[in-house]
């Protein structure tokens, strides 16, 4: 995990970080992005445009994870307590797939959740969940001594929101007045909470921690899974 390389070793990451981000850039991603495009929904596996999570995506691929974008509704035939779920700025989650998080989460399922689309499933998941609000956090640093923080120095955001109360959440990464990312405990699994997904959009991913920061919220060695249905791909089309 990123928690135990060493610097040098951290290093390179960031350097292949930012090298998937240009490739991205330049649209010469390989094959193995499935498809991506710069007009994919924000936060998006499939998009390669500046709000898109192709590059988060590439990076875990070449960090030992397998990936999914999985289309259509999220169902718990769907899903593994051995994977980690993403479901940033949802736009379409309904009550049966929320239903289905939950399960997925307390057999031992990973979830990372985010931007201000998540809240209701966040609510859905935890009896007191975190507070969303636009306030931003510019440059967060890590808040005591979880495992998805652990190493890490700074994480950079576009300040596009943060949590104003973290509920029974445990904050992990902040500024000292608000709260980018919380953690907790559901079951056997974890939720990640984080209130603004900018730092593993394309556009942000290379810079500080935000690389590291990305590979240790995925968990280790997991199967990361992109909830695509909530951003209207269907299982047989796309948008």
């Amino acid at each position: 995990s990123w928690r135990r390389l060493h610097p040098a070793v951290r290093v390179v990451i960031v350097i292949v970080a930012l090298a998937i981000v240009v490739n991205i850039a330049l649209s010469l991603l390989d094959s193995s992005t499935r498809g991506a495009d710069d007009t994919a929904p924000r936060s998006s596996s499939l998009s390669t445009g500046r709000d898109g999570l192709a590059a988060y995506a590439e990076l875990l691929r070449r960090n030992d994870h397998a990936t999914e974008a999985q289309r259509g509704d999220v169902t718990d035939a769907a899903l593994s307590p051995v994977d980690t779920v993403v479901v940033l700025d949802p736009v379409g989650f309904d009550r049966d797939e929320e239903r289905a998080v939950r399960r997925f989460v307390e057999r031992g399922g990973r979830l990372v959740a985010g931007g201000v689309g998540a809240t209701g499933l966040l609510a859905a998941l935890l009896a007191d969940p975190p507070a969303w609000s636009s306030a931003g956090v510019r440059n967060a640093e890590p808040v005591g001594g979880a495992a998805e923080v652990t190493g890490l120095d700074s994480v950079r955001t576009a300040g596009e929101g943060s949590w104003s109360e973290p509920g029974a959440t445990t904050p992990i990464l902040g500024d000292g007045s608000r709260v980018l990312a919380t953690v907790a405990t559901l079951g056997r699994g974890r939720v990640v909470a984080l209130a603004d997904p900018s730092p593993l959009q394309n556009r942000l991913l290379a810079t500080a921690d935000n690389a590291g920061f990305g590979l240790a919220a995925a968990g280790d060695g997991r199967t990361v899974v992109f909830a695509e249905g909530a951003h209207g791909y269907g299982e047989a089309s796309g948008l």
